[in-house]
């Protein structure tokens, strides 16, 4: 990575997005001087490249020759994403991942854009993400996105007070209607907190309400008129047909939101193999794993650089073997997440003995990005657990529905670890969550089980998704016959639960 720099907010200065629609390099070049090792004869002379795949924002790689460090930068112009998910939002997950070592670092923060650090690699194809030792590194950076963001994820106070009563309502009505606001902020800002649970239920809704407002004869033409009654009944059966297993969720990996680490990087030469690392952020929330698992799946069926990218090819989803090889990497990653000392994060580790999260406001642009691993050694995930001390203990155990919302934590075929072992319920929930699916009975078996049900939601989340950008997006793109494609996938598999 290169050298650590302070973040440079700069909201004196502006990407002009319109600007940038017709011509990027002269909408760059006006701006880019502000990055650190760049001057203004640099930014006149950059060289910029669209990288392509990025359907929410705009993403460009700029090269600045002179530059005596940075010299190469991704700016990422923010697009239309009201409809879809919250910039705000993206931004702290963006630099919670950055603090974690998770992630690229923030150069410069502009209103409408940012400037990340170019971070080596080689992009994933659709061809490369399958191959066995790629995906087993997939398999370990889902892993450790899933566990670390969460465990670094203290309970956060509402971003709005919490409503006091209203004169002549019940008083259970004023808590249950408290309750269900505090829930959903918790929900999109990745915190944990009383009533916290998988978002993908509550984003389902949201999208299915938009895109009627938006496109209601789509809609009603892809037979989803009654998606929410269904949904609802999918709910009450994964619930009562699989354990809960909360993580932090990226929900859009594909191929084009990962990078393959440089072979000369630490981080590759550590897990002798490919090492993975996930980027963009704009749909992570906390969700169940097996909805991550099985989203990555379903991206094995498409090649956004082909004549074809909105065409579904499900003859490219993965075979059983490939099912099974992927969680059985997974579930080892969690038990050496659990055993071994992890990368020193100075900053993850003073952020979490003060039981914080990455400010919320805008004011946080002000806070280093930066704060990068010294390459010590540093605690293991059980240490970074205590580390956030007793405050999250009551609802830290990835097993409650009480504590984490919707799902049971067990069935029949399983037994969580936090029944089964004294102390796991004061254990914060990054390591409860990793605890709870080690310590599971065929826990591999069990996530490609979740995993093939919980696809269903990914056809209907992505079908929605397709038909509100047909409205929204300027990007060239056949957004409605996606849809169309994803809305049959999603019938034939509702089928198996209803």
């Amino acid at each position: 990575m290169s050298t650590s720099h302070a973040l440079t907010p700069c909201d004196s200065l502006d990407v002009d997005v319109d600007r940038v629609l017709k011509d990027p390099t002269a909408a760059f070049s006006d701006v880019l001087h502000v990055v650190p090792g760049w001057d203004e004869e640099c930014a006149q002379h950059v060289k910029v490249q669209q990288i392509s795949g990025a359907m929410s924002n705009l993403v460009f790689r700029c090269h600045g020759a002179s530059a005596l460090e940075n010299k190469v930068v991704i700016v990422r112009v923010f697009g239309r994403g009201g409809k879809l998910f919250s910039h705000q939002h993206e931004r702290n997950i963006f630099f919670r991942a950055s603090e974690l070592g998770l992630g690229p670092k923030c150069l410069v923060e502009f209103p409408s854009a940012r400037v990340e650090e170019f971070l080596p690699g080689a992009n994933l194809t659709a061809v490369s993400m399958r191959e066995p030792a790629t995906a087993a590194a997939i398999a370990r950076a889902m892993a450790a996105f899933h566990v670390e963001m969460l465990a670094a994820a203290a309970p956060a106070a509402p971003s709005t007070p919490v409503p006091r009563p209203r004169q002549g309502l019940p008083e259970d009505l004023n808590q249950q209607a408290q309750h269900a606001k505090y829930a959903q902020q918790q929900q999109e800002s990745g915190a944990l907190g009383p009533g916290a649970g998988a978002a993908i239920w509550g984003r389902i809704r949201k999208w299915h309400a938009v895109a009627v407002d938006l496109a209601a004869p789509e809609v009603e033409e892809l037979g989803l008129m009654n998606a929410l009654q269904e949904l609802a009944k999918l709910e009450a059966c994964f619930s009562s047909r699989f354990p809960s297993w909360l993580g932090f969720c990226h929900n859009d990996l594909q191929y084009g939101n990962m990078l393959l680490d440089d072979p000369a990087a630490e981080a590759h030469q550590a897990q002798q193999g490919p090492a993975v690392r996930l980027i963009d952020y704009e749909y992570s929330t906390l969700n169940d794993v097996a909805f991550d698992v099985a989203n990555h799946w379903v991206e094995y069926t498409y090649d956004y650089h082909s004549d074809a990218p909105h065409a579904i090819n499900w003859d490219r989803f993965p075979t059983p073997d490939q099912q099974l090889a992927f969680c059985e990497a997974y579930v080892a990653a969690l038990r050496q997440l659990l055993s071994e000392p992890g990368e020193g994060q100075q900053a993850q580790q003073q952020h979490a003995q003060q039981g914080h999260v990455w400010p919320a406001s805008g004011s946080g642009g002000n806070k280093s990005s930066n704060a990068a691993a010294d390459g010590k050694e540093g605690p293991s995930l059980a240490a970074k657990g205590e580390a956030l001390g007793q405050e999250d203990s009551a609802y830290c155990n990835g097993s409650s529905p009480e504590r984490l919302g919707a799902g049971v934590a067990g069935s029949s075929s399983s037994t969580s670890s936090s029944s089964s072992r004294g102390g796991t319920k004061a254990c914060p929930a990054g390591v409860a969550l990793a605890e709870a699916i080690v310590g599971t009975e065929d826990a591999v078996q069990l996530l490609v089980e979740k995993a093939l049900a919980y696809a269903t939601l990914c056809h209907l989340k992505w079908t929605l998704w397709g038909l509100i950008q047909a409205k929204v997006s300027d990007v060239d793109f056949d957004y409605v016959e996606y849809s169309r494609q994803r809305v049959e996938r999603y019938h034939k598999a509702k089928a198996a639960f209803l």
